[in-house]
């Protein structure tokens, strides 16, 4: 799957979002969030990332499908905390390697991403 593109994340994106977001089998891997979350909870994330200047968020596509998303959250100065899902449909394709090299091409070279991920999410280590 060698046509992987990633786009900024707009607000028709949210039911998407919110549907990996609480899927049962992702719940385990989540660092932060320990159980499933609202729509108006999730609604009020999605605006509040989607304004957000310093952090980023965008679609991974293939086929102009949607298959997953990645998040840089700000930390500190051009430190970013890194949030991968690919879909289940499109797991083990590398996916989510290629769109963050893409990522990478668009961040300076000065950035520096972090990943904090279970030890139980043996995928993404």
């Amino acid at each position: 799957m060698s046509n992987i593109k990633i786009r900024n994340a707009l607000e028709k994106d949210t039911k998407i979002i919110f549907k990996w977001f609480n899927e049962e089998e992702e719940l385990k891997y989540k660092i932060k969030t320990k159980s499933k979350i609202s729509f108006t909870e999730h609604s009020l994330w999605f605006s509040n990332i989607l304004s957000d200047s310093k952090s980023f968020l965008w679609i991974i596509e293939s086929k102009k499908k949607p298959v997953g998303q990645i998040r840089l959250d700000y930390i500190k100065f051009k430190h970013y905390e890194i949030d991968i899902h690919i879909d289940k449909m499109f797991r083990g394709m590398n996916i989510g390697k290629k769109a963050l090299m893409q990522v990478e091409k668009k961040l300076s070279k000065e950035c520096v991403i972090i990943s904090k991920v279970k030890k139980n999410n043996l995928a993404s280590f």
